[in-house]
């Protein structure tokens, strides 16, 4: 169904227009398309830009208090998880039927009444299910003023106006997720979790005041361009206290008739999705826009893997990402209307900013894709160019650049879509939106479910990648590359090691080791330490490529000296597996004590070794880099050739080591 048949469609039907079928076309009028004068227009789109922040700032705010929240209520981290799902509700479909019909006022005071009380019993709550059906009552009040802040843009702004307008009304949902984590994490480690429900409870009343006392009712159906004067719960407050101020006569032909209130009706919103080109601009806005949060749901874990950031300083990292929203919006708006008005002109039309104009025959989607799809690759590229880069481990400053671009792209592309959308169904943009904001929302879910996931899979699957790789060369060698084979008296002395993106002034541990060992006269299979070296670091004032590490000052930790390299000696005929394993040594690294029957150069002393409770007992994140290489044995003149019997148990050296940290070790 094209916008044609959408206009033949509403002539058959009286020109009645409802919820399902959006108005394409209106007789042409001289009436201003708005009353309210630029400032209050200004004044409007900020307080609903205000209004729609409050339902990703409640999102984002929360994350950091999740460890928090879990070990207070005595819950896993999986079941806390569950709070974030109940929260994404259907809500929006429900409170935009009640603003199509009802108007904005009333759809926004039910909305911040909900939200406020929820907060108020989030704050005080002290129980897992309570907390799960609370959070669901704060979406059922937050979620629909995304929606709502695009209908009121659509309400008072043109097609002409509406790329700078509607770019304004998103910034709350773009910014909030920048916000949020900082906020929230301020609160939850100095005041406690409840702090953050308190916070948002006292904002939304102190916002939910001036809105009740002054914001106007801009829904058309209510009061057409404004010149209608509301009624009821329509009005606002102050409003009814200018009681020395003389009300005009409406004219006949401005008002708007009253239409009976239905029990709202989310089947309106869902039937747009069978709509086109409606149908195909929500998927293509929502697939935009969930690439927006698996890059920044990726950032705290990868950020902090790649950098060691704590919590404050992955908050700061967002930074950059709302700043290329705010710029976006901004610049992004100008060119959007620029392109409309150039549109226009070429069609041999005139552009009227404060009337309603016919966009049957005008080229609408042209219109906006032209500034849209360019965007939409950019913002692809960019994603690729991070997706290239960040296994690299580039300086921050690099990466942040990066995330300034994807989401000054993303969040552009996303308006234009928007815009596009309101467009298409001007009549009914709460619940146009709504559909928008529906399947935002759940595509956003789940990319940023699967973004950590996924980066771990892939990380698995394909771990030798340069950022991940321990180089190893010995010497006269070449640098080994994982699974070569080396002859046996080729790693007679100790190698050099190197990785990429080395810290300075970091130091690091490497264990060397073999994992098919036999112990002599056996068949038991065991793995043996050959070397255990902390405290390696490269020379930072010799800049050279790959940097190499070396022992520093200090070549053992105060304890206990490096565990001395001990040459392969696989027996002949044989292939065994040794592998080398590179840790960042954490600060105060001490060697643990049950370990310390390492340290002589025998085979009783090395055979048996741990690797997964050694890491334990250290208290080692899992290794930052790793190598492997075959070391091959062929028998040489006047050695035996029989080929070594095959290992049918394996054991390791019983060690009770009380564990310090959790590092997981796959």
């Amino acid at each position: 169904m094209n916008n044609q048949d959408l206009h033949r469609q509403v002539r058959q039907q009286d020109e009645e227009v409802n919820e399902e079928t959006p108005l394409l076309h209106a007789a042409p009028s001289t009436e201003p398309y708005s009353v309210f004068t630029v400032n209050q227009k200004r004044l409007i789109i900020l307080t609903a830009a205000l209004a729609s922040s409050f339902s990703p700032l409640s999102a984002n705010i929360y994350y950091p208090a999740l460890n928090s929240i879990a070990k207070d209520l005595r819950v896993s981290l999986s079941q806390i998880n569950l709070t974030i799902t109940t929260y994404m509700g259907l809500a929006p479909m429900m409170t935009v039927s009640l603003a199509d019909q009802a108007g904005r006022r009333p759809a926004y005071i039910l909305c911040f009444v909900i939200y406020t009380f929820g907060n108020i019993a989030l704050a005080l709550q002290h129980s897992f299910p309570a907390l799960l059906a609370l959070r669901a009552v704060q979406s059922c009040g937050s979620s629909g003023t995304v929606a709502l802040a695009s209908a009121v843009a659509a309400d008072i702004i043109t097609s002409a106006e509406r790329g700078m307008y509607i770019g304004f009304t998103s910034l709350g949902n773009i910014l909030a997720p920048s916000i949020g984590p900082i906020l929230g994490g301020v609160l939850s480690k100095y005041l406690g979790w409840q702090a953050i429900f308190w916070f948002l409870a006292t904002a939304a009343g102190a916002f939910f005041l001036p809105l009740l006392l002054f914001f106007p009712e801009t829904c058309r159906g209510i009061v057409g361009n404004g010149s209608t004067p509301a009624v009821g719960w329509n009005r606002a407050i102050w409003s009814y206290l200018q009681t020395t101020s003389v009300v005009s006569p409406t004219p006949p032909s401005s008002i708007v008739p009253r239409k009976r209130v239905n029990f709202p009706n989310p089947c309106s919103t869902l039937s747009l999705f069978s709509h086109r080109p409606v149908g195909l601009v929500l998927l293509a806005n929502g697939v935009v826009f969930s690439s927006y949060y698996a890059v920044t749901a990726g950032i705290p874990a990868l950020f902090h893997k790649i950098y060691d950031l704590d919590d404050l300083g992955i908050g700061l990292c967002f930074i950059p990402a709302g700043l290329g929203s705010l710029l976006s919006a901004t610049t992004n708006g100008v060119l959007v209307d620029w392109n409309y008005r150039r549109t226009r002109i070429s069609a041999g039309q005139t552009v009227h900013k404060n009337q309603k104009q016919d966009i049957i025959g005008f080229p609408i989607e042209q219109a906006r894709l032209q500034i849209g799809l360019p965007m939409t690759i950019l913002a692809a590229v960019s994603i690729v160019i991070y997706g290239v880069l960040i296994p690299l481990e580039p300086p921050l400053l690099v990466a942040l650049a990066v995330v300034f671009v994807i989401c000054f792209c993303i969040t552009a592309a996303y308006n234009v879509m928007n815009i596009l959308i309101v467009d298409l169904y001007y009549e009914t943009p709460a619940t146009a939106m709504a559909a928008n904001n529906l399947v935002r929302c759940f595509l956003g879910a789940g990319a940023a479910a699967m973004v950590n996931p996924l980066i771990r899979r892939i990380v698995q699957t394909f771990p030798w990648n340069p950022g991940y790789q321990l180089q190893v060369r010995y010497a006269g060698g070449q640098w080994i590359n994982p699974g070569m084979e080396l002859d046996i008296p080729e790693t007679s002395v100790i190698p050099e090691l190197s990785s990429m993106n080395l810290r300075c002034n970091q130091k690091y541990i490497t264990v060397f080791i073999d994992l098919d060992a036999i112990l002599p006269g056996t068949r038991i299979q065991s793995v043996i330490l050959h070397w255990y070296q902390p405290n390696l670091m490269i020379d930072c004032t010799k800049p050279k490529t790959p940097s190499i590490l070396v022992p520093g000052d200090d070549h053992g930790d105060n304890h206990h000296s490096a565990a001395s390299y001990i040459a392969p000696r696989a027996p002949p005929n044989t292939h065994h597996r040794y592998v080398y394993l590179l840790f960042a040594q954490p600060p105060g690294y001490k060697f643990p004590e049950c370990f310390s029957h390492v340290f002589p150069e025998t085979v009783s002393a090395r055979a048996g070794f741990d690797v997964r409770g050694f890491i334990q007992a250290a208290g080692l994140n899992p290794p930052i880099a790793m190598n492997y290489f075959i070391g091959r044995h062929e028998p040489t003149e006047g050695e035996t050739t029989t080929m070594p019997h095959g290992a049918t148990t394996t054991s390791f050296r019983s060690v009770d080591c009380p564990t310090t940290s959790a590092g997981l070790v796959a």
